[in-house]
């Protein structure tokens, strides 16, 4: 994340869930063709009770039914790697200047007890939507799936579901954010490959003022110390 970002999180004491449909990836939630094809099957089968129970929904917008709830899920990604990669630096970082937080999956389940918000964390699975079909076809399924693309992203995401106003009108424009506990959740804080003493001094420097003390390092990719 950016400085910016960094900054929120410490003065929040919150991690920011983003809307799924806002994440950039238009495949988000989409079905791939054998799941499109056992739909479809589905509602040629039931269509007399589907269309009764759901205001005479067509075929079109039954298979649609996860693109009209995406804005109701809200995502907080995480990459798993036992080492520092080069390529999230750099798709993630448009300046030098960014941070990247360490934790493992036990401390960010932990630090969520502030909240009374149902969490859901779990790996992303990658898929071709050309072969492969989605098992678990659930919104926590579908929204836990990812084209083969994005296999470098090594995906853990946590998520929250169903946040509307009781339509399908979502409650946040862009998401929210949700308490933790960030003496929990932090292990350890590193500094971008490449970035200037300076920032790191600047790094060290807020998260002391706001009163912790997590480590705080520079990249592996550099492999300078900070302190």
């Amino acid at each position: 994340m950016d400085f910016t970002k960094y900054a929120s999180m410490l003065t929040k004491q919150a991690l920011f869930f983003c809307r799924i449909d806002k994440l950039g990836d238009q495949y988000e939630m989409s079905m791939p063709i054998e799941n499109i094809k056992s739909s479809t099957e589905y509602y040629n089968n039931n269509e007399e009770i589907i269309k009764r129970n759901l205001s005479g929904i067509t075929l079109k917008e039954w298979n649609s039914l996860f693109d009209i709830i995406k804005p109701s899920v809200l995502i907080n990604s995480w990459h798993r790697n036992d080492y520092e990669s080069a390529a999230m630096w750099s798709i993630y970082l448009k300046t030098n200047e960014g941070i990247a937080i360490q934790s493992t999956y036990k401390k960010l389940c932990d630090s969520f007890n502030l909240t009374d918000d149902e969490i859901n964390i779990g790996t992303v699975s990658y898929k071709d939507y050309q072969m492969d079909r989605i098992d678990d076809e659930t919104l926590f399924g579908y929204a836990s799936h990812k084209l083969k693309s994005y296999e470098y992203e090594r995906e853990l995401r946590a998520m929250l579901t169903n946040q509307t106003d009781g339509s399908q009108k979502p409650l946040y424009e862009v998401g929210k954010n949700v308490p933790v506990v960030l003496d929990t959740l932090v292990e350890c804080v590193y500094v971008a490959p490449n970035a200037q003493k300076w920032y790191g001094e600047l790094v060290i420097d807020l998260t002391k003022r706001l009163g912790y003390n997590f480590p705080i390092k520079m990249s592996s990719l550099n492999d300078r110390s900070l302190h």
